[in-house]
This record gives C-alpha cells, sequence and structure tokens, in this order.
C-alpha cells in the first residue's frame, strides 16, 4: 500500500512501511540519529544495533532507493524499520521524526 508522510520514532523500533515495498524515500526531520533496517516481513528486527542498517543524522535523506541497494544483505528485504540510535537504557528523548514515501 502506497504511503507519504510523517512517522515518530522512539527507541523502539517502529515500522516504515505500509505494507511490501521494492524502494523507499526517507528524510530524517528529528534531532537524534535514527538507525533504519530492512527485514523480511512485518517482524520487528531484534534487539540489535547496526546489523544490515544505516545510520541517518539530521537532515539526510535517502531518496527512492530500491531496498537491494539499501540493504543487499537482507535477502529478500520487504519492510523497514527505525529506531532512535545509541544513548543509555533510562535517558529520556524525544521521538525523532522521519518523512517516509513509497508505492
Amino acid at each position: 500500500m502506497a504511503f507519504s508522510g510523517n512517522v515518530s520514532v522512539t527507541r523502539d523500533w517502529t515500522q516504515l512501511t505500509s505494507g511490501d515495498v521494492t524502494a523507499i524515500t526517507i528524510g530524517h526531520r528529528g534531532s537524534q540519529e535514527v538507525e533504519i533496517l530492512g527485514t523480511v516481513g512485518a517482524t520487528p528486527p531484534a534487539n540489535i544495533s547496526g546489523a544490515s542498517g544505516i545510520l541517518l543524522e539530521r537532515g539526510v535523506a535517502v531518496l527512492n532507493r530500491t531496498m537491494l541497494d539499501l540493504f543487499p544483505g537482507v535477502s529478500g528485504a520487504n519492510r523497514v524499520y527505525a529506531r532512535i540510535a545509541g544513548g543509555h537504557i533510562g535517558d529520556t528523548v524525544a521521538a525523532a521524526t522521519v518523512h517516509v514515501g513509497h508505492a
């Protein structure tokens, strides 16, 4: 299902895609670094850091890139998840906002 809009991301994995996708645009609008992971299916990734993922700083955008280009180590990647990166358990961090677009 096509989607274009902002998604709020916290320290927990948040799905950015509204279904299976083959390409995606992601623009980071928040103040915290955001970790992006590609997965196969709608199961959130395990609580790991940096595995086959991308770290986006504020103002960085990934424009209309295929899942294969973004996550070459994840065979059949068709969903995208994000969370705020870094920090420590118990830290108070506001949610980050990312813009997401996909067909």
